[in-house]
């Protein structure tokens, strides 16, 4: 058992170092930051970003890993728990930018998934079948200006609100990856 973690951990340490490498070669290619930013600190910031992601991705894959070597019913409580908690709250987050209810499922199914995958994320898929389900119409581009000032009107506009499609259901499955992620952790190490 220890072994196995030790070679997780190996190869978590080559992936970051792999993510640095691309990273910094993105950056490269960009030819720097934003504004005030040097290259070399877009580099870094970058680098930082990619190192984080990976980390939190090995963390939970080494996480089940630990738990199905204890038990598989450990294992697969804990890959139930993780798949109820990030999907339940991204879809939440869907419902409450009153995303059509293809949408709401749409994220309850891929925010698990693309967790696990820092190249995609939940909003980008959520947003994509909001838009096909619900296609913006040329009215909507023309009021977009004058709906965005008020409050309902984010809700109203199909613009407006497949932003608030893909910034709600993301925001809701950083947080089940976070607290699913502390409840592996928890459950792993804690005893409970």
């Amino acid at each position: 058992c220890e072994a196995t973690e030790r070679a997780l951990q190996d190869k978590i340490q080559k992936m970051r170092g792999k993510i640095a490498q691309h990273a910094s070669a993105a950056a490269a290619a960009k030819g720097g930051g934003g504004a005030g930013m040097s290259s070399s600190e877009a580099h870094e910031k970058g680098a930082q970003a990619a190192t984080a992601a990976a980390a939190t991705v090995a963390l939970v894959l080494v996480g089940f890993a630990i738990g199905f070597s204890r038990s598989t019913g450990l294992g697969q409580q804990l890959v139930v728990e993780w798949v109820v908690i990030n999907g339940a709250l991204s879809a939440i987050g869907a419902a409450a930018a009153l995303a059509h209810p293809l949408t709401v499922l749409t994220a309850f199914v891929a925010a698990p998934l693309t967790s696990l995958n820092p190249t995609i994320g939940a909003g980008m898929v959520t947003a994509a079948a909001e838009l096909w389900l619900r296609k913006p119409r040329v009215g909507d581009f023309s009021t977009l200006k004058s709906d965005v000032t008020k409050a309902t009107g984010w809700w109203k506009n199909r613009v407006s609100r497949t932003l608030l499609v893909f910034v709600f259901s993301t925001i809701g499955s950083a947080a089940g990856t976070y607290i699913a992620g502390f409840r592996i952790v928890g459950q792993l190490f804690g005893g409970g």
